[in-house]
């Protein structure tokens, strides 16, 4: 089975108006972003659909457990 990723930049965690639905969450694998999502709603919803959430800062690679 592929793996399927989503690098989605922070600003569209922050405005719902900016958020397009690609697909449904439980379709992803991993959510690869470059900051920490801070909207408790989302994070909940990528949990639930056991999608790893990559961070990728300047100068190294943050994973959630």
């Amino acid at each position: 089975m592929p793996v399927v990723l989503a690098l989605i930049d922070h600003t569209k965690f922050n405005n719902n108006n900016d958020f397009v639905k690609l697909c449904d969450l439980d379709y992803l694998d991993y959510v690869i972003t470059d900051r920490p999502i801070s909207d408790d709603t989302i994070l909940q919803a990528l949990k639930e659909n056991r999608v790893n959430i990559i961070y990728k800062k300047l100068g190294g690679i943050y994973r959630t457990k």
